[in-house]
């Protein structure tokens, strides 16, 4: 019977004995005896004994090649989450998922309890099961830093604010509205003069008469600064200090109304929130003057009822409200038809009227206004031109972004086969994507990816976990190089005894 010499799938020669060619090769295809020439009067082994179990199919080695690396990514990530706060982030639900993924995957390499078919145990693998968990949240995070993705990432920090924070802000510094005007009619109903209460206005006295003073020394005195005294003037009573006075101002001969004297400060409350905008000289006076209120109203109800006093601190964190929300509304503007926030401006408008607002509020409560803000200020508005993409950024970076992408194109084999021809296109490409990425389909995609983050990461994680698995070890090319297109092994001869 004639001898054929073949090669068999894991790329070793050997003869085989077979009527024809065809019969060779589909007994060479069913063998896994890595053979040697035969030695003249050496039998050969019969090929009926060597033929192999059937072969996993690709689900099946996805399944119990993945299953320990994904189970372990999971428990991992959830241990992470649950350590986090005691290990200062250091153990947190990448690294925990990590840890987890290539603990599993070191399992399955060097136990295979699963019986997913590795034969030689690779550390490679672990490696790339270890660094899945890590790669798919990095590069979410690259791609939402890409050229055009402001505009979603604001238009999801825009949302998750009013959604949350927002919310949280009016529930923890502000009453319900009207509490304080049903506190202040208790309070009157209560008072024993004549169903009144009465605000002595010494401090306010004190503050109008030193703007009295720099008014008359001044040589350009502001009109608005004139208005605001006089109207004071016009509440209190009592004249303008001289010039020149030394010695304790006069006090008033007019006790003012609990009511007309808490009406008045409001008023004057939205004249400090309109001169903040130009912060003009008559802003600090009308500062002082409204500092000054507050504290004769304090004192007035610090010797009355303990209803004027629930009143009074009602009315403080009803005016902060006030105050939070004119600065709050003044951050909303359109760039481009797209509206955007700037959460850095009502940063600097609490610092500008921290003077004011801790009238009103506990220092302590400021600082947790400003901190539950502050995190936003990662999403600052776009640039004039940051809806055409790549233009809001420098030429010189442009150039250092385009020729990255055409070096890492010609590197992967995916260029032009000229750096700079694929630095080209690679500044197209993004500009194309930028443009993509700020319409409303775009900008609602970058939201997903913002607002999803972990679940996407998860999935992504899971995706690459089974692309590993799926893809043949590094030892299988020489197979598939020995064999044919239709997975065949190469005859290369015949003999004849």
């Amino acid at each position: 019977m004639p001898r054929y010499n073949v090669t068999l799938p894991d790329g070793s020669e050997t003869y085989i004995e077979a009527p024809n060619p065809e019969d060779a090769a589909r007994r060479a295809a069913r063998s896994t005896i890595i053979r040697r020439p035969q030695v003249a009067g050496e039998p050969l082994p019969s090929l009926e004994t060597t033929t192999p179990p059937p072969e996993l199919t690709t689900g099946q080695r996805i399944v119990r090649g993945g299953a320990l690396s994904m189970a372990g990514g999971v428990i991992g990530g959830a241990a992470g989450t649950a350590l986090a706060p005691y290990t200062l982030g250091v153990i947190n639900p990448i690294t925990g998922a990590a840890a987890g993924a290539g603990i599993g995957e070191a399992v399955t390499q060097f136990a295979d309890p699963l019986k997913s078919g590795v034969k030689d145990p690779s550390l490679l693998q672990v490696g790339a099961s270890l660094a899945a968990p890590v790669a798919a949240p990095i590069a979410r995070r690259v791609f939402l830093a890409l050229p055009g993705t402001a505009a979603g990432l604001h238009q999801y920090a825009i949302k998750k604010f009013g959604q949350r924070t927002g919310d949280l802000l009016v529930s923890k510094f502000a009453p319900i509205p009207g509490t304080s005007s049903r506190l202040f009619e208790q309070a009157g109903r209560m008072a024993t003069t004549g169903g009144q209460t009465y605000v002595v206005p010494t401090e306010l006295e004190k503050a109008t008469q030193k703007v009295e003073v720099e008014l008359a020394k001044s040589h350009y005195p502001t009109k608005g600064a004139k208005s605001l005294v006089t109207s004071t003037r016009k509440m209190i009573g009592g004249g303008a200090a001289p010039v020149g006075s030394v010695g304790p101002p006069t006090l008033p001969n007019r006790p003012v109304p609990f009511d007309e004297f808490r009406i008045n400060q409001v008023d004057l409350g939205a004249v400090v929130r309109n001169l903040e905008s130009t912060s003009g000289p008559a802003l600090g006076r009308a500062k002082l003057l409204y500092k000054a209120m507050w504290e004769d109203i304090e004192r007035s109800a610090s010797s009355t009822s303990q209803v004027l006093k629930e009143a009074v601190d009602m009315f403080k964190r009803e005016e902060a409200g006030k105050f939070l929300k004119d600065g709050m509304l003044k951050a909303w503007s359109h760039r481009g038809g797209i509206p955007q926030y700037n959460f850095d401006s009502v940063l600097t408008y609490i610092d500008r009227n921290r003077d004011t607002l801790s009238r009103l509020l506990p220092a302590k409560e400021i600082d947790e206004i400003s901190n539950l803000i502050r995190p936003y200020t990662k999403y600052p508005p776009i640039a004039a031109a940051g809806r055409m993409g790549i233009e809001s950024t420098p030429f010189s970076q442009r150039v250092l972004i385009g020729s990255a992408i055409g070096a890492t194109a010609e590197m992967v084999g995916a260029g032009t086969g000229n750096v700079g021809s694929s630095a080209i296109y690679g500044i197209l490409g993004i500009e194309v994507m930028a443009t993509a990425l700020t319409t409303a389909a775009g900008r609602k995609f970058i939201e997903l990816l913002a607002a999803q983050g972990v679940p996407i990461d998860r999935m992504a994680t899971i995706l690459l976990q089974a692309g590993r698995v799926a893809l043949p070890p590094p030892d299988e090319k020489g197979k598939k190089a020995a064999t044919t297109a239709e997975g065949k092994p190469i005859i290369t001869g015949g003999e004849s005894e």
